[in-house]
């Protein structure tokens, strides 16, 4: 299952959602500004935890096999495409 966290306005956040559609990628979207102060919180260390910058960004991906999750995110330096190939790699395992 793959979700996929982004906000309204995000160009970024629209490409990774159009690149994912055009190759028939199902997946969930999730804004965190609408869930409760301690589900953004958890988000937020996820995220941060994949980050090479100290402030969570979207678009960011949650990518779940089985028992473990992988999370992806923008970091604000990688464009989607990048974004993309590696999340089509975690996706073959």
């Amino acid at each position: 299952m793959i979700t996929l966290y982004s906000r309204p306005g995000c160009i970024p956040c629209d490409a990774l959602k159009a690149l994912l559609q055009d190759h028939g990628i199902s997946f969930n979207e999730i804004h965190p500004i609408d869930l409760s102060k301690a589900e953004q919180d958890q988000v937020f260390a996820e995220i941060l935890k994949v980050s090479t910058i100290t402030t969570p960004t979207v678009p960011a991906v949650r990518i779940d096999h089985g028992n473990h999750s992988h999370w992806l995110s923008n970091s604000g330096k990688e464009d989607v495409s990048k974004m993309f190939e590696k999340l089509q790699k975690l996706l073959q395992l």
